[in-house]
This record gives structure tokens, sequence and C-alpha cells, in this order.
């Protein structure tokens, strides 16, 4: 019927399957593993491409970071600190290659951000209120209490 049953077989050239289940298969190095219940463990990156653009998806850093055509960081998702448990998310558009505009997002914080050169200005969003600053010094505030 065709079946062929091997034991510590090497096969070498390119196979294709149209069917079946794979389990208890791992990359050289360990770092891509399908387990016996086949749960996938990644513990090297992964990384995506298309047309230039590229997510990475990183276990030593935990983090998942993307990438624009013009290879620059365009976002992230990490954990602050070393050791931390507490996300944040930053979103960053460049204007002439400079980081231009960007959003961060932790749980106690929103912040938007313009560098246009010159000046810095930001606009931070907790649950204190809202405060717009220009280079760092607060030029309007409204709290919440």
């Amino acid at each position: 019927d065709g079946k062929v049953h091997a034991e510590n077989a090497e096969i070498t050239g390119e196979v294709n399957a149209t069917g079946g289940t794979f389990k208890n298969i791992k990359s050289p190095n360990n770092s891509f593993v399908i387990k016996e219940n086949g749960d996938i463990e990644i513990t090297g990156k992964v990384s995506t491409s298309m047309n230039g653009k590229r997510i990475v998806i990183d276990s030593a850093t935990n983090s998942l970071r993307m990438y624009g055509s013009d290879n620059l960081l365009a976002g992230t998702i990490d954990f602050i600190g070393e050791g931390s448990t507490y996300p944040r998310m930053k979103l960053i558009e460049y204007v002439s290659g400079n980081p231009r505009y960007t959003v961060l997002i932790r749980p106690q914080l929103i912040n938007v951000s313009e560098n246009d050169g010159n000046d810095f200005y930001d606009v931070m969003i907790n649950t204190n209120g809202i405060s717009f600053l220009k280079n760092n010094v607060v030029t309007k505030s409204y709290p919440n209490k």
C-alpha cells in the first residue's frame, strides 16, 4: 500500500507530505520544539519578513519588535526593566529617518510625544489627570481630583 516504516532513518533531500502529525521534533539547538502533546515551545527568535517589514519575537528579551521597510524600529511590546512583569507598548513614527512621534502605553500611563527637531512636546495621561509639557516642563495641567 506504499507505507514505509523506518527506525533511526536519515533522509536527505526534499520531503513533501500531504498529511500527518508532528510531535517530539526539535531544532538542532532546541530553540524550537514540538512536544509529544503538540505544544510548541520557542526559546529562540522568530522573525517574519515581507517587503522589508518584519516582526521579531525574541524570547531572550521577552519582546515583540516591529521594523519598517527602512529597517527602523516602528514599535515594541515588552516589559519595563529587568525582571519586571509590567508590560509596555511603544509606537514610533519617523520623519526623514528621525523619530518624530512616539506613543508609549504602560498600565499607569499614556504618553504621546513629538520631537520637532527643536523642542519636545508631551501629553501625559494617567489617573491623576492630563499634563502638557514642552521640553520636560509642564505648560498646562488638568488634575483629576
